[in-house]
């Protein structure tokens, strides 16, 4: 009988060609749930930073829209925008990849993203459209005003510089016999 010991211990076997590979995710779950925590907490923010900016500058507030309180906007309204432009992109990196992995349901996930971004995006692009022509029209009106104005102001400006002009004066004056 032999007695095992640290050096009569056989070498490991190597891993089999048939075993899975590890996972390679970039996010694990509790990084998705850290994502869609923040992804709220950016979306909160945004909507609330947004309305603040409207209610600055229409006015509503006793807060001066100066050219600083401009720039202060612009740059947090910018950041915030790139921030959910960052997480709607790494959504869709991970629902890709979850597709790409033939994970249950992830195919229905896709058709059901694409199915709502289509209703978000039609009506958008129909009002975008909408604004544009009227845009368009209204803005072909604003030249024609702005013309007729033109149009009016040099002929009224005219008739001051007839009447008060010493030329005319001296046209006017009476003849002499």
């Amino acid at each position: 009988m032999t007695t095992l010991t640290s050096e009569t211990l056989p070498e490991p076997m190597p891993p089999a060609t048939g075993m899975k590979r590890p996972d390679r995710r970039i996010f694990g779950d509790a990084g998705r749930k850290a994502i869609r925590t923040l992804g709220l907490v950016v979306v909160l923010l945004s909507v609330f930073v947004s309305s603040g900016s409207f209610l600055i500058m229409t006015g509503a507030t006793d807060i001066e829209p100066t050219p600083e309180v401009w720039t202060v906007i612009w740059v947090v309204n910018g950041l915030l925008v790139l921030a959910v432009v960052a997480l709607v992109l790494t959504e869709a990196s991970l629902l890709i990849q979850a597709r790409l992995r033939a994970q249950a349901g992830a195919a229905l996930q896709v058709r059901m993203v694409t199915m709502f971004a289509m209703v978000a995006a039609i009506p958008a692009m129909i009002v975008a459209i909408v604004a544009m022509i009227e845009n368009g029209t209204e803005v072909a009106n604003h030249h024609r005003k702005e013309i007729l104005w033109r149009k009016f102001f040099v002929r009224s400006e005219r008739r001051v510089y007839l009447t008060e002009s010493p030329m005319r004066l001296v046209l006017r004056a009476p003849k002499r016999a």
